[in-house]
């Protein structure tokens, strides 16, 4: 077994021959998702499902890779409202954010114990619009939202028109 990292749960068997189903997480938008993986890792791995949760930009272990996208959203709806703080999350969750979650599925497909045909994708909150958007664009074996923009849906006529 691969060790537990804060990055990402992973288990694979000692033989190269062994491929594995795989789910490609996104967290929300919290700043150290950290509890996510330490959650939900452990019940894949027992299920014998690679667990990929990475961290993106701005969050957790890659806030140095970027502005937080929370800091983003704040500062354009202190300058300009709520409209200006809906078009820069729809923004950045269907460019950056996206961008980053297509790499990591690329990465994952090309892994040698990872059965590229059954990578599933998930999230939660801004991870579960992400799930969606990612599913959209192609890939997976199967996509699942949990409260994807509950708390931003009503408010964002951007992110029920969003398309990746």
């Amino acid at each position: 077994m691969l060790p537990m990292c804060p990055v990402c749960t992973c288990f694979t068997s000692q033989s190269a021959r062994d491929r594995f189903p795989a789910l490609l997480y996104n967290h929300g938008s919290g700043k150290d998702p950290h509890e996510m993986s330490d959650t939900l890792g452990p019940l894949f791995r027992r299920h014998r499902w690679i667990f990929f949760m990475p961290h993106r930009r701005g969050q957790g272990l890659s806030s140095s890779a970027g502005p937080y996208i929370q800091d983003q959203i704040a500062s354009a709806y202190n300058k300009n409202g709520i409209s200006a703080a809906s078009a820069i999350m729809v923004r950045l969750l269907e460019t950056d954010h996206l961008n980053d979650e297509m790499a990591a599925f690329a990465w994952l497909r090309s892994q040698n114990y990872v059965q590229p045909g059954r990578i599933a994708v998930a999230g939660n909150s801004f991870g579960g619009i992400e799930a969606v958007l990612g599913a959209e664009r192609g890939g997976y074996c199967a996509g699942i939202d949990s409260a994807g923009g509950a708390e931003s849906w009503s408010r964002s006529p951007e992110l029920r028109l969003a398309r990746p």
